[in-house]
């Protein structure tokens, strides 16, 4: 069986895998061009462009967005800003920790960034921040964040960097 939820403005989609009673599919855009799977467990909502999903204790999030088309790759530098304008607008202070990095996730590809600050409602908190394309769409970028609480770090980053690498 499965369920769709409209979450915001009809273009960001929740749906309970198929046949799997164990995982919950956290997507963005109404076609549902890239998905994340996570345990069902995990609270879903919208925080303003977002789809949101929030670890059973709290202490850890991903976000998935869907920005303004884009007309090709970014450039380095080009990538790192408009990543950093997306935490920007969700974090109150930040600092990038690990600059650019090249990554591939499941068919996509793209960037991601490092970094610690204060965000999500928390004083002490890391982010993992990608900006991934699908190369069969490169003009439809997808955005995401990983967050937590540096006392839950240790224990949601690899389990969520392992869903974000095997982004579908």
């Amino acid at each position: 069986m499965q369920r769709r939820v409209v979450l915001a403005s009809s273009v960001l989609l929740l749906s309970l895998a198929s046949g799997s009673a164990s995982a919950l599919e956290l997507h963005e855009g109404a076609t549902s061009h890239a998905a994340i799977t996570l345990p069902d467990d995990w609270a879903v909502s919208t925080d303003g462009v977002w789809a949101l999903a929030d670890a059973p204790d709290h202490r850890a999030h991903v976000r998935i967005a869907s920005p303004a088309p884009t007309t090709g790759a970014l450039g380095d530098a080009q990538a790192e800003a408009f990543l950093i304008n997306f935490i920007a607008e969700t974090w109150a202070t930040y600092t990038v920790d690990r600059h650019v990095r090249h990554v591939t996730c499941g068919r996509f590809i793209g960037v991601e960034i490092m970094g610690h600050g204060a965000g999500d409602s928390w004083d002490r908190a890391k982010f993992h921040l990608f900006l991934l394309v699908d190369p069969a769409a490169p003009q439809k970028p997808a955005v995401v964040l990983v967050s937590g609480r540096e006392d839950g770090w240790d224990t949601y980053h690899p389990v969520l960097d392992r869903a974000v690498h095997a982004l579908h």
